[in-house]
């Protein structure tokens, strides 16, 4: 099958923030081996198998971005087809038993183990669209399979309202548009991997030694721990007027 230049998605966990728009993107896919294995790595758990092999496959159209397809060979057998955004940033994976070995526009081909009558490699097609991986379904030769996902961070899940509800005793007493840094609802702006996710919530603490801030989301009332090296410079002014406040 003919190779071809492709486009795939970069997803933005937002509340209701769409994926950022790609005009004139260029591809940009992890180097080599060594960074697509650090990647792995820093996702640890059951992304970083032990002595998983990693091969290059190719990047297809998904969406409006581009994805990188790679393979990973287990070292107890089977394989993983291991998806890069185009930040680049590793998503997850679809587990297999046939290997990745090639793709199409919008697909990735797996070597199915059998010929044609010409004896070319018949191949499974295992087509792939843009937006939330998680929400498709695949087959493989007739057998189900789901996207294996990176666990989201804290920051994420703030901002999508999917954190672990803690009941919190917070009162607001002041409105914002009187004293911008009095405590109360606000817009947040939180940067992942340079996609930037905003969301309305409310301070409820903070911890100097960790350097991170507890937000409640209004939507969903969840609550979670934000890094500070997260957050725009208007939260951080935010923050250090808030602090300075409570020395106070």
């Amino acid at each position: 099958m003919k190779k071809t230049l492709a486009i795939a998605v970069t997803a933005a966990l937002t509340l209701g923030v769409a994926s950022s728009t790609w005009a004139g993107e260029k591809k940009n896919q992890p180097k080599n081996k060594n960074e697509v294995l650090k990647m792995l790595e820093e996702v640890g758990g059951d992304h970083n198998p032990e002595r998983i092999k990693v091969y290059k496959v190719g990047t297809i159209e998904a969406g409006d971005s581009f994805l990188h397809i790679w393979n990973g060979a287990l070292k107890e057998g089977g394989y993983r087809i291991l998806i890069f955004d185009n930040t680049p940033a590793y998503l997850g994976y679809i587990p297999t038993n046939f290997e990745p070995v090639d793709y199409g526009e919008s697909e990735v081909l797996l070597n199915s183990g059998g010929t044609d009558a010409d004896g070319g490699t018949i191949h499974y097609v295992i087509p792939i669209k843009g937006g939330d991986l998680s929400k498709q379904r695949f087959t493989i030769d007739g057998v189900p399979t789901k996207f294996i996902p990176v666990p989201k961070k804290e920051e994420e899940k703030a901002a999508a309202g999917e954190t672990e509800k803690k009941e919190v005793g917070l009162v607001v007493v002041e409105d914002e548009k009187e004293d911008p840094n009095a405590i109360a609802y606000r817009e947040w702006t939180v940067n992942m991997k340079g996609t930037e996710i905003k969301f309305r919530g409310i301070y409820v603490s903070h911890d100097v030694k960790k350097k991170t801030v507890t937000v409640k989301n209004e939507k969903s009332g969840t609550t979670a721990d934000i890094d500070f090296s997260a957050l725009s410079a208007a939260d951080v002014e935010y923050m250090k007027q808030l602090i300075e406040k409570q020395a106070n």
